[in-house]
């Protein structure tokens, strides 16, 4: 009895066992479910926002020539290093001057002799005359004598000038700085044979004053016409990280480069270095400034993309299937230039999961209703009040650059430094991630854009 009963109680510790664990998985996963939906918010602040063009390009001297010899020779002096400063005259190698001296003193020899027959030929003329009044010469030997002396002028004239280029060659052996500027590039040093037949060897590059440099900057084509000669820009290099440059657009350069397919257009930049911390070679990221709006409220990008669920709102923004939104200052028929207002459809915008139609601008790569939209215009944000249900403020978006947006509320005093707008909504029983739920559109907040092309990667 004893031993048949025995298993009997094992098997229903076993089932109580399983019914206790069951209980507790049970609990656990409607804990799970039960969990709160949060809203991650942050401040509203007060500052400048700019709206640039991004784009990299290389720093390099304003003027930088390459000085070469025009004689052949050994180089018997080199007066100049790597980073030295010269002004425009000063020496910078010899070049061995005894056969070009060698060649001066015989044109200079050349020269004298025909001096010296050019004088004879003179006075036979002028002997040959006195005695051509006294017929003691005929016409023809006075023509002849005329003729030497023409002969003997034109001879004298081909050695001047043959003096005159061997003493510039002469010159020539002293190279010389064209320019004021730095030594960048010395490429002889003293023993060197430089040729010189087909071309002038290089022997240093001279750089103008660093003070003042310029960028070589590639733009894409999309955003090229948005760049005008005189724009203002600001740079950074990676060596000086904590500093930013200023710089100025002197130049948008026609001509077009195609690489993989991509067409960029070469965007000259003047830049201020009188510190001479920028090298020449160094490469800029480069910001070029279209618009500048100084001390006004900013958001975070994402505040204008945040979807709220209706659990989550409060009674006046709540939105049933099929109805429509107001747009602060448009007609109920829709117009009023911002487009239809969107039709709710879900918290996710349509059956597709695109966000709702007839947005103030076109959709951009970050959803609609944010960032992403062409075309500045009405938008809202959201803040939560004591109860911890969020509620509409309506705004104008003013501007945007990568992460921040500037904005101004439509009601005066609606929104201020400080308050804190909803950015993200946090679900922990939803098995998709939550920032899903700022990517879809803002639903039944009208889009607002910035700028036709958008910015950078955000513009529709």
């Amino acid at each position: 009895m004893n031993e048949i009963s025995r298993p009997r109680r094992y098997g229903v510790w076993i089932v109580a066992a399983l019914a206790v664990a069951g209980a507790g998985y049970y609990w656990s996963t409607q804990a799970k479910k039960t969990e709160a939906v949060t809203l991650t918010r942050a401040a509203v602040t007060r500052g400048d926002l700019v709206e640039s063009i991004s784009s990299t390009g290389i720093l390099s001297a304003l003027q930088e020539v390459t000085v070469g010899s025009q004689v052949s020779g050994n180089v018997t002096k080199v007066l100049v290093d790597f980073n030295d400063e010269v002004k425009a005259g000063d020496l910078l190698a010899v070049v061995d001057p005894q056969t070009l001296q060698a060649q001066v003193d015989t044109s200079r020899a050349q020269l004298q002799q025909r001096q010296t027959a050019y004088d004879e030929s003179l006075k036979q003329l002028e002997e040959g005359k006195a005695l051509h009044v006294q017929k003691y010469i005929s016409d023809k030997e006075l023509r002849t004598l005329e003729v030497a002396v023409r002969n003997a002028k034109a001879q004298l004239e081909s050695s001047t000038t043959d003096f005159n280029k061997q003493n510039v060659q002469l010159k020539y052996a002293d190279i010389r700085s064209p320019i004021d500027g730095v030594i960048m590039t010395r490429s002889v040093d003293p023993g060197n044979t430089v040729q010189a037949s087909m071309q002038a060897p290089t022997l240093f590059v001279v750089a103008s004053d660093l003070t003042r440099m310029k960028i070589l900057a590639s733009v894409d084509e999309t955003q090229i016409a948005s760049i005008k000669e005189g724009m203002k820009a600001r740079f950074t290099v990676s060596g000086i990280a904590d500093k930013t440059f200023n710089a100025s657009v002197r130049q948008v350069r026609l001509k077009s480069t195609t690489t993989n397919n991509v067409v960029t257009y070469t965007v000259v930049l003047d830049a201020e270095n009188p510190d001479k911390l920028l090298f020449p070679g160094m490469t800029a990221t480069i910001d070029f400034i279209q618009s500048n709006i100084p001390n006004t409220l900013l958001i975070p990008n994402a505040a204008l993309r945040v979807n709220i669920p209706n659990e989550l709102r409060v009674v006046a923004d709540q939105l049933k299937e099929g109805e429509t939104v107001p747009v602060p200052g448009q007609r109920p028929d829709g117009s009023a230039g911002s487009g239809r207002p969107p039709r709710a459809t879900g918290e996710n915008g349509d059956a597709n999961g695109r966000p709702p139609a007839g947005l103030a601008g076109r959709q951009g790569m970050n959803g609609a209703g944010g960032a992403g939209g062409g075309g500045r215009g009405r938008n809202a944000v959201w803040l939560v009040n004591a109860e911890g249900k969020a509620y509409r403020v309506p705004v104008r978006v003013r501007g945007t650059d990568l992460s921040s947006t500037a904005i101004e509320p439509m009601q005066p005093d609606a929104l201020k430094e400080g308050d804190e707008v909803v950015i993200r909504v946090v679900d922990p029983n939803s098995s998709s991630s939550a920032s899903s739920r700022s990517s879809q559109g803002n639903i039944g907040i009208p889009g607002a854009g910035f700028g036709g092309g958008g910015f950078g990667g955000m513009g529709g």
